[in-house]
């Protein structure tokens, strides 16, 4: 990553920061926090569509077929 971008992130941030009256700090580990929380999230959502694929024995032509389906629907009621 060029340090240019990393430089106005880095400020960016410390103006944020003095907006919310929190420290640069604080603004990081919130950022950090968010983002391994929304990384747990999306791991949990991919177990549960594995667990459901499997439970029900889909396939990618079965998924291919609702997909083209939906838009046919929508497609239709335009």
């Amino acid at each position: 990553m060029p340090c240019i971008f990393i430089s106005f992130v880095v400020e960016g941030n410390r103006q944020d920061a003095k907006k919310e009256h929190r420290s640069h700090s604080e603004l990081l580990r919130e950022a950090a926090r968010l983002y391994i929380q929304r990384q747990r999230q999306r791991e949990e959502l991919f177990k549960l569509g594995d667990r459901m694929t499997e439970e029900i024995q889909l396939n990618l032509k079965d998924v291919e077929e609702e997909i083209l389906a939906a838009r046919r629907s929508r497609a239709e009621s335009r």
